[in-house]
């Protein structure tokens, strides 16, 4: 009986602290996404770190927190805000870049320092060991 009750006492840890981090987070990203959401940050990190300020559309769902109409929305919100632009590919004109424009890239690096705040505040006092094990567990790769 220990281990579904410890399960089930992760869990709510789990669940408690990632709505304290989304609160956090919201905060300290109210003024840059002017109306947006988490996922809209998600999507704007995701195209800065993971594909250099350009992507594919379709490369970005499948994301945490993230549908294929949500990855619509957030990037209808962010090219309203003048963060990202489509682009047609220079070899096929049917298909479409997102690209990271200079006041998305401007911002996003703006919020960065607050970000790192954040991380260091929550996440400061565990080992690399530790946050690779955490981020592998988070990110449905963990085996045992």
């Amino acid at each position: 009986m220990e281990i579904p009750d410890k399960r089930r006492k992760s869990l709510t840890l789990l669940a408690a602290a990632s709505d304290a981090i989304r609160r956090e987070t919201a905060e300290t990203l109210q003024e840059f996404l002017q109306g947006g959401t988490w996922g809209d940050a998600e999507l704007l990190g995701t195209i800065y770190y993971e594909h250099d300020g350009t992507v594919r559309p379709s490369e970005l769902v499948g994301l945490a927190y993230t549908t294929s109409a949500g990855v619509t929305g957030s990037l209808r919100r962010l090219e309203a805000a003048g963060f990202v632009e489509r682009r047609r590919t220079e070899e096929d004109r049917r298909s479409l870049l997102v690209v990271l424009t200079d006041l998305g890239r401007e911002k996003f690096e703006e919020v960065l320092p607050s970000f790192q705040r954040l991380a260091d505040d929550r996440l400061g006092d565990l080992s690399d060991d530790d946050i690779n094990w955490l981020f592998d567990f988070l990110s449905g790769q963990f085996d045992s």
